[in-house]
């Protein structure tokens, strides 16, 4: 796969002399314990691949175009997979005056890269596309997680871009590949990352970044080696009601790609990994001075007085008139789920979290 996403490009570079042996690795682990069905094998393989080229792209555009405008001071939100992360990365974009980025434009950064103007009608009508194709194959993960073309959304398509494919721990059951996430700081990938938000701001932009990710928490040191400068949205709910959602939505994305699923083992994993990030968080933020925790709830219920504490706190420019909700965006549905679908019961969820629990308390 490595040498065939050479041969497309006529690039060699991937950028750190671990990358191509740890890349290895990664997709040793994902046959070995995928449990990949036939068309996940082929629709994992097509993904990896793109992100191969996509990643030998970036490190050759990093080299060879310098002259960028910089990123200052971009709002970051984080928090843990189904915490309110979209809700409040969308909220707030409708109600400041800042810079998301679109579906369409991360999907067709690739053109930028290679040196070519975009054709950003097309962009949006082959995103689109994308998003039905997307529909059609996880009806029910899309029913949980609505996507459209041209809302903001989520930067992980800038790190898949970048080779960072912490979307297979969705779609494969290779849980062990959260190990070796973890065992790396993934300093470049990041660089990428950056680099890919520089091509696409423009040289007039003065809306800082706003920006969204919940894998951000497993790497907020880097992500603040990357922007020292950035401000943080830390978004925080119960637990309890996270980690059976979390495993659902899951369970959810994986459907259309593996032969069966192990669900008491999904639950004990996402439990796990996720009061990693938590502990991590909390130490990293404790020397952050530009971060706000906000309660899901406080939000929901009281938009107006948490807007305006993150207007206080980081000085963020209200619009003259909130956005309207794009006209793609789609309501979530209802998501039906439980805790002992996946072996959890909220006591042993609150006992792994009881130390963050007892900090709020």
């Amino acid at each position: 796969m490595l040498d065939a996403a050479m041969a497309v490009t006529g690039l060699s570079d991937f950028g750190r002399s671990s990358f191509t042996s740890a890349y290895r690795q990664l997709i040793e682990q994902v046959n070995r314990e995928g449990n990949l069905s036939n068309f996940g094998r082929y629709a994992i393989g097509r993904h990896l691949a793109n992100c191969l080229c996509s990643r030998l792209l970036l490190s050759d555009s990093l080299t060879h175009r310098t002259s960028l405008p910089a990123i200052t001071c971009p709002v970051v939100i984080v928090g843990l997979y189904r915490s309110g992360t979209t809700y409040a990365h969308r909220v707030i974009h409708r109600h400041f005056f800042t810079r998301a980025p679109r579906l369409w434009e991360m999907r067709s950064v690739g053109q930028a890269m290679a040196y070519r103007e975009v054709d950003e009608s097309r962009a949006r009508q082959k995103t689109a596309w994308q998003c039905l194709v997307h529909r059609y194959l996880s009806p029910d993960y899309c029913n949980a997680h609505p996507i459209g073309a041209n809302i903001p959304e989520e930067c992980v398509h800038l790190l898949e871009n970048a080779a960072f494919n912490s979307t297979l721990l969705f779609t494969t059951e290779a849980k062990s590949i959260a190990d070796q996430f973890l065992s790396e700081a993934h300093e470049y990938e990041y660089r990428l990352y950056r680099h890919q938000l520089r091509l696409l701001q423009s040289e007039a932009q003065q809306a800082p970044w706003l920006l969204k990710w919940p894998y951000h928490l497993w790497k907020l040191d880097t992500l603040l080696r990357t922007f020292p400068n950035a401000r943080i949205i830390y978004l925080q709910r119960e637990p309890e009601r996270v980690l059976p959602s979390l495993c659902s939505l899951s369970a959810l994305a994986r459907k259309p790609f593996v032969n069966a699923i192990d669900y008491a083992a999904l639950g004990r994993f996402w439990m796990t990994h996720c009061s990693l990030a938590v502990r991590n968080a909390d130490a990293v933020l404790q020397n952050h001075e530009q971060a706000i925790c906000v309660d899901y709830h406080d939000l929901c219920a009281r938009p107006g007085y948490v807007l305006s504490q993150i207007e206080e706190r980081f000085g963020l420019r209200p619009r003259s008139e909130p956005l309207a909700a794009g006209a793609d965006a789609e309501r979530a549905g209802r998501h039906r789920y439980s805790a002992e679908d996946f072996g959890l019961t909220d006591v042993a969820i609150r006992s792994v979290f009881s130390d963050r629990m007892q900090n709020e308390s």
